[in-house]
């Protein structure tokens, strides 16, 4: 009776605001060190056979001018990004560090949307170079069947280490809401554009996908208090009648059967108690892909990923 009449008439957390605060001249240094493991089987091989893949990079936003409600121009800076390739019975990993040149002004709002961005260089395009992986499929099924499919395949490798654009990296994350939140509430943000079965029917097509963040409340992490936000993004659809029709083939004439994509990522981010911005993140991602045909008895080609990826900001 009395632990139920202490859970009465206990305090119930009231709703907050989570909005950033940006200072004048700040300038913030994050680093970001990620790791893939690809896990790939086709019908010559009665294994998966895997490989390893990091990407790591520093970043730079210095805070230039503060702006009417609470908006801020800053200067965004990825000058390189280091490319490890692991090591295979052939030889040991391969690192190479490639001039990304990422520079840009933008203007951030206190839910980190990005309201305007002005390149000031020529950035080069992300090195995700994976045509080499999808070599045996153009073998295995013939090479009209083989390219169609990269942008899926590609889209997931970028899911599963959340460094791709400017917009979705983990340093301008996660998305605030727009409204008062208590602990357990959620919102979403759109985080990508994947093939996905049409809700109601049986098409596929390209649609959003969007992450669902929750308010975790305030934790004690390193003897520090901060705001923990967690992000889940899941997705499950099979883009095979998509790839056919971008192909302009029938399933009969392509031979393929099923392209099934599935994701399963969660990402934990630590903001500042007093300012809300980005202290540390950590996502963790698996997923999967298959190739299923006509002439084949099991997937031509599949995959599995996992995914791990750390931001921390330098104190």
């Amino acid at each position: 009776m009395l632990a139920l009449a202490a859970a009465v008439l206990a305090p119930t957390a009231e709703p907050i605001e989570l909005l950033r605060t940006f200072r004048a001249g700040e300038t913030l240094k994050y680093q970001v060190r990620s790791h893939l493991q690809v896990e790939q089987k086709d019908i010559q091989m009665g294994f998966f056979l895997p490989s390893d893949l990091d990407i790591n990079y520093d970043a730079t936003i210095r805070v230039t001018e503060l702006k009417e409600e609470g908006f801020a121009d800053v200067i965004y800076s990825r000058p390189t990004m280091t490319i490890i390739d692991g090591e295979t019975a052939d030889r040991p990993p391969i690192s190479t560090t490639e001039r990304s040149n990422i520079r840009a002004q933008m203007t951030l709002s206190p839910i980190n949307e990005l309201t305007g961005v002005k390149e000031l260089s020529n950035a080069s395009p992300m090195p995700f170079r994976r045509a080499e992986r999808l070599a045996m499929l153009t073998e295995a099924v013939g090479a009209r069947m083989a390219q169609p499919a990269l942008p899926f395949v590609d889209e997931l490798y970028r899911l599963c280490l959340f460094v791709g654009s400017i917009d979705s990296s983990l340093e301008l994350s996660p998305k605030l809401p727009f409204e008062e939140v208590a602990i357990g509430d959620t919102w979403k943000r759109t985080v990508s554009y994947t093939p996905q079965r049409l809700k109601g029917t049986n098409r596929t097509v390209v649609q959003r996908l969007d992450a669902t963040y929750t308010y975790d409340g305030i934790k004690t992490k390193a003897g520090k208090r901060v705001h923990q936000v967690t992000g889940r993004i899941t997705m499950s659809s099979d883009a095979a009648a998509l790839l056919n029709s971008m192909s302009g083939m029938t399933a009969a004439e392509s031979r393929i059967t099923g392209l099934p994509l599935k994701l399963d990522a969660t990402i934990v981010f630590d903001l500042d108690e007093k300012n809300l911005t980005t202290l540390r993140a950590e996502a963790n991602a698996k997923s999967s892909w298959q190739l299923l045909t006509t002439v084949t008895s099991g997937p031509a080609i599949e995959e599995r990923l996992t995914g791990r990826t750390r931001l921390t900001l330098a104190q």
